[in-house]
C-alpha cells in the first residue's frame, strides 16, 4: 500500500546509507594509515615506529601555546624531545589539533616513515577517528592532517592517559 514516490524515496535513502557505509569501509581499511581506539593502540606500532607523545599548555589570558613533544623509537628508546611556542586559538581541542599538525610537519621534515602520535585529548581523538569536525577551522585542520598522513608509510593516532604524556606536558609548560 505504498505509493511509488514513497518507494523511490525509501530506495534512495537506503542507497545513500549503503554508499556511506561503503565509503567508510574503504577509508578505514587503508594499510598505510589507521585510526585505532585507545585499547587497540598499545603494542600495535611495531618495531622501528617513532612514537610521539604530544601535549599542550596555554596560560590563561595569554595568547601563547606551549607544545611539548617526547619522541621514542619502539621499543621505548627515547630519541628526542622538544618544545614549541605557537599562538593559541583559544580552544583546547583546536590548540591540540594545531600541535598534532605541527608535529606531523616535523616528522615529514625529518623523513620519518612510521609514526604514532599519542594525545590525551579525548574530543580531539574522537574528531580525528570519526572525521567529524565541529566547525570550519577544525575541518581545515583535520583535512591538513589527513593529507599529511598520506606522506607516511604508517601514521596513526592514539588516545592515551594523561600520565603517559607527563614529560611532554612539562615541556609544553616550559615552552
Amino acid at each position: 500500500n505504498s505509493s511509488p514516490v514513497r518507494t523511490v524515496e525509501k530506495a534512495h535513502k537506503e542507497w545513500l546509507e549503503h554508499e556511506a557505509i561503503e565509503k567508510s569501509k574503504g577509508r578505514m581499511s587503508t594499510i598505510e594509515t589507521a585510526y585505532m581506539h585507545a585499547e587497540q593502540c598499545q603494542g600495535q606500532e611495531g618495531e622501528g615506529t617513532l612514537v610521539l607523545d604530544v601535549a599542550t599548555t596555554s596560560q590563561q589570558r595569554q595568547t601563547s601555546l606551549g607544545i611539548g613533544v617526547t619522541a621514542r623509537i619502539t621499543p621505548n628508546t627515547r630519541t628526542a624531545k622538544w618544545a614549541l611556542k605557537e599562538r593559541s586559538l583559544g580552544n583546547k581541542v583546536l590548540d591540540d589539533t594545531v600541535a598534532l599538525k605541527l608535529v606531523l610537519c616535523k616528522a615529514v621534515q625529518q623523513q620519518w616513515s612510521r609514526v604514532k602520535l599519542n594525545s590525551h585529548n579525548k574530543e580531539l581523538m574522537r574528531q580525528i577517528t570519526h572525521q567529524s569536525p565541529l566547525d570550519s577551522r577544525m575541518a581545515t585542520l583535520l583535512e591538513d592532517i589527513s593529507n599529511m598522513q598520506k606522506l607516511f608509510h604508517m601514521c596513526f593516532f592514539c588516545l592515551v592517559r594523561e600520565e603517559n604524556t607527563e614529560n611532554s606536558i612539562r615541556l609544553s609548560f616550559n615552552a
